[in-house]
């Protein structure tokens, strides 16, 4: 990839309407499908572009509902950046307490745990958040599901999940004694003058607005980048302003999290969803209180924005991938580091070693099986088959092997080896 220089000069094309539909169009010129949503702004000055819509852009990114899906979680972490605020929660609130649950499955996790993924819970099972009649979150459902399931305890490690959304959502619920949803309309969609849409049918099944995954939640791009341009205006810059909790591993995008945005670097703070034909990527600079709003329908929303804004987002300008091994350097692994079965409550992945046609790793789980190819820090990129599995980190050693297998996204803890566990049954006095 072509890294174009970072300046102000040749960025301006990124805040200047026609610049940017100019660029877009190049971008796709011979594309059959193609239907894009680009929204930015600077400073209170906003460009747009669009293309494979029926109207012009300033009004296909005012009409086109876009579904919020993953990026939900925003809005999750807006209303509770305001709690902190306004001092009616702390980071260090622990939830159990909030929530006047017993502390036998969420232990000590506190309201930052869960904002950046580091609760520890497996959740890997559960598809939504169990709801009461009401329209509350049925915590004691939520609690039971979990049934104790941990790969770390709290604060330990991130792992991308869903269950701290559908808990801070609840937390939300106590506070205040009214539904999520009530609480989102009223104190960011209504206080913006945003307006609601419905993705139909709902990205989640029998839920209106998830916290987590949006449900039928959709919102237009311009709405978005409102929505964006205040998160940006409000959060605090300047250096030391951003607490930045790391990933266990490598990512080629992010860098770690901070309060539920993950950080790109640079300043930069985002999220992105990718469902079937809505692809959703969202960008915030507080310091140049610069905002990006991506909704792309047939194409990955971080491809468009490779194509349109490598010199402004850090972590296109700077990406780069781990060295591959020397082949003398992968002949002198010691594979049986590796070996092992990494899992969670959902599913179980088994590294084990094929001896031909050379020795190697191999990666396999229900829906795929690939053969590893090694590179620099314990990282193994996947082969052709993998869907969208790309690679796979080895984190934490321990005694001669790894205690968790990293994919960039989450974590999946070793589990204990058979036949270990029987020969110890046998052998204990």
């Amino acid at each position: 990839m072509t890294v174009e220089p970072r300046s102000a000069v040749d960025l301006g094309y990124a805040f200047d309407a026609a610049a940017l539909q100019r660029k877009l169009d190049a971008a796709f010129a011979g594309v059959a499908r193609k239907r894009v949503v680009v929204a930015v702004s600077e400073a209170g000055r906003r460009a747009y572009a669009a293309i494979g819509g029926d109207t012009d852009a300033a009004e296909e990114a005012e009409r086109r509902a876009v579904p919020t899906g993953c990026v939900t979680k925003l809005l999750v972490a807006a209303l509770i950046a305001d709690e902190l605020e306004h001092r009616r929660l702390a980071c260090d609130d622990v939830v159990a307490d909030l929530l006047g649950t017993p502390p036998e499955v969420l232990g000590d996790t506190t309201v930052k745990h869960l904002l950046e993924h580091t609760h520890g819970l497996d959740d890997s099972a559960l598809t939504v958040a169990p709801m009461r009649a009401d329209g509350f979150v049925d915590v004691g459902a939520l609690r039971a599901q979990l049934d104790g399931r941990r790969f770390a305890p709290p604060g330990a490690l991130y792992s991308y999940s869903n269950v701290g959304a559908w808990l801070l959502a609840a937390v939300l619920e106590r506070l205040h004694g009214r539904p999520f949803e009530t609480q989102l309309r009223v104190r960011i969609l209504d206080a913006l003058g945003l307006r609601e849409h419905r993705c139909e049918p709902s990205l989640v099944p029998g839920r209106s607005i998830c916290p987590s995954m949006g449900g039928s939640l959709a919102l237009s791009a311009r709405d978005l980048l409102t929505f964006l341009e205040a998160q940006a205006a409000s959060r605090p810059v300047g250096a030391g302003a951003v607490s930045v909790t790391p990933l266990p591993g490598w990512n080629a995008l992010e860098k770690g999290i901070c309060l539920g945005w993950k950080v790109h670097g640079d300043g930069w703070l985002g999220h992105q969803s990718i469902w079937p034909r809505a692809s959703l990527m969202v960008r915030i600079e507080p310091q140049r209180r610069a905002a990006l709003v991506i909704a792309s329908e047939f194409h990955p929303a971080p491809v468009v924005a490779a194509k349109l804004f490598t010199g402004l987002l850090p972590e296109l300008t700077r990406l780069s991938l781990p060295k591959r091994l020397s082949p003398e350097c992968a002949a002198a692994l010691d594979l049986g580091r590796y070996r092992g079965r990494y899992g969670c409550a959902a599913e179980c992945w088994t590294v084990s070693v094929d001896s031909e046609p050379s020795p190697a790793l191999r990666l396999s789980a229900a829906a795929f099986s690939t053969r590893l190819v090694p590179a620099a820090d314990e990282i193994f990129f996947t082969q052709a088959g993998a869907g969208q599995l790309a690679f796979v980190q080895f984190v934490e050693e321990v005694e001669s092997s790894f205690r968790y297998l990293w994919d960039g996204r989450r974590l999946l803890r070793r589990q204990p080896d058979i036949v270990r566990s029987l020969r110890f049954i046998r052998e204990k006095p």
